[in-house]
């Protein structure tokens, strides 16, 4: 790690950060139209964000979803996503 390099934030710390700062209403953002993209390759010159995602998503860290109204993904928190296997809601239609 360059010197530079040393103060730095993490990724998963980066991510964090921008994910709470720039996701509004929802708990997801769009890494491209939100600036996400840009900024990482601003603070990280060289580096891939893209890749860095899913280094994250493997690790537990983030959430990964193909978004089907705008082109490409949303990334959330891992803690936000929430799995439904359907039991929740049987329960609630059937009282």
């Amino acid at each position: 790690m360059k010197k530079n390099q040393e103060a730095k934030m993490s990724y998963q710390e980066f991510f964090t950060k921008a994910i709470l700062a720039l996701r509004g209403e929802y708990k997801g953002v769009h890494p491209v139209y939100s600036g996400l993209n840009q900024a990482f390759r601003l603070y990280y010159p060289g580096e891939d964000p893209v890749e860095a995602s899913k280094d994250l998503e493997k690790k537990g860290v983030l959430a990964i979803i193909p978004h089907k109204g705008k082109k490409g993904v949303m990334l959330y928190l891992a803690q936000d996503v929430t799995t439904n296997d359907g039991s929740a809601v049987l329960a609630k239609i059937l009282g």
